[in-house]
């Protein structure tokens, strides 16, 4: 069972298996045993809210056969929302919501988005400013 984490904006929380290089995890587990066709989802309150994989498939990610197998997958920067799957692989680089990167290559515990948040100016008229944090 994993702990109920609150993250704050501009912070991970990263889940490794124990035997695992990453020195950087907040917690190790067994559970995090994935050869490649399995499934991964992030819940919230008992509901699923975003999906990694699919269950018994080595899965295609941005035009990249197998993917999902000893390949890192980072969520692109401009993607704010959880998608389904089917949404988020995409048929090439340009529509998936993934950068599939080699299985050594990894910015662990670090993620970039460009977040949208609304911001008045000096005369009270509300606009949309995109940040990166």
């Amino acid at each position: 069972s994993f702990p109920s984490v609150d993250l704050g904006p501009g912070q991970t929380f990263v889940v490794a298996h124990p035997r695992s290089r990453f020195a950087e995890a907040n917690m190790t587990s067994s559970a995090m045993n994935f050869n490649g066709n399995d499934a991964v989802g992030l819940a919230l309150c008992d509901e699923v809210v975003d999906v990694v994989g699919v269950s018994g498939q080595e899965a295609a990610v941005a035009g990249v056969s197998k993917a999902t197998k000893d390949h890192v997958l980072e969520r692109k920067a401009g993607i704010s929302a959880p998608s389904s799957w089917a949404a988020s692989e995409g048929s090439d680089a340009d529509d998936s919501q993934w950068v599939v990167r080699n299985k050594n290559a990894h910015t662990l515990g670090v993620h970039q988005a460009l977040v949208e948040v609304p911001s008045s100016d000096r005369r009270g008229e509300t606009s949309i400013k995109r940040l990166r944090w």
